[in-house]
């Protein structure tokens, strides 16, 4: 028996405990899962939207383009479907689709995947990028991520990274290099080393078009 199937049926059971079998599903990364969810706030971020979503028992941040249709989906206070699959899921309403383009809330995706098999405890790895948005609450860069295949997301080589725009991320925002720490458990999922302490990445994106 796989370390993958021995992993699953633990978590499954865990959040059985506090959700729908829907909302299990979906919490567990399955394919195809769908879960209703309330809009709760949309912030503009450059190119982007970042929305905060809620269901009983499950708050997410996610990403999406700052295109008409997904600005019209992601209404504030509006319900969505949100679908897993494909880069970060899809969000739908009234028959009009609009595909993330990122995924927040690393925690909950680390959760949906057995921890990985690594060298060392903390793996790290050097991580070099360019700001290309700011504003008081977050700074995007865009970059080499090497570890965020770790969470499954695809493209490390060139991705776009939400920082928040505080104090302890300051050092590594203006010198567009520092090393890139995995924790596979606790507050901080994926994280910057700075002098302050760990700097914590928010969310992972599809880089705009250069």
């Amino acid at each position: 028996m796989s370390a993958r199937s021995l992993f699953l049926p633990g978590i499954a059971a865990a959040f059985a405990l506090c959700g729908t079998p829907q909302q299990t599903a979906f919490q567990l990364g399955m394919p195809g899962s769908r879960i209703a969810m309330s809009v709760a706030r949309v912030a503009p971020r450059g190119p982007y939207l970042e929305v905060w979503l809620q269901a009983p028992g499950l708050e997410l941040v996610s990403y999406a383009p700052a295109n008409d249709v997904c600005r019209e989906v992601l209404a504030r206070e509006l319900e969505v479907e949100f679908q897993s699959g494909g880069t970060g899921g899809s969000f739908e309403r009234a028959d009009r689709r609009c595909d993330a383009a990122g995924i927040g809330s690393l925690d909950e995706w680390r959760k949906r995947r057995p921890r990985p098999q690594t060298k060392s405890p903390v793996p790290s790895a050097p991580a070099r990028f360019d700001l290309i948005y700011e504003d008081a609450q977050i700074a995007l860069v865009r970059g080499r991520f090497p570890l965020a295949g770790l969470l499954g997301w695809m493209g490390g080589n060139d991705t776009v990274a939400a920082i928040p725009n505080i104090p302890i991320c300051q050092a590594p925002l203006r010198s567009g290099n520092a090393t890139l720490q995995y924790f596979p458990a606790g507050r901080n999922v994926l994280a910057l080393s700075a002098p302050e302490g760990p700097c914590p990445i928010a969310g992972l994106l599809l880089p705009p078009p250069r």
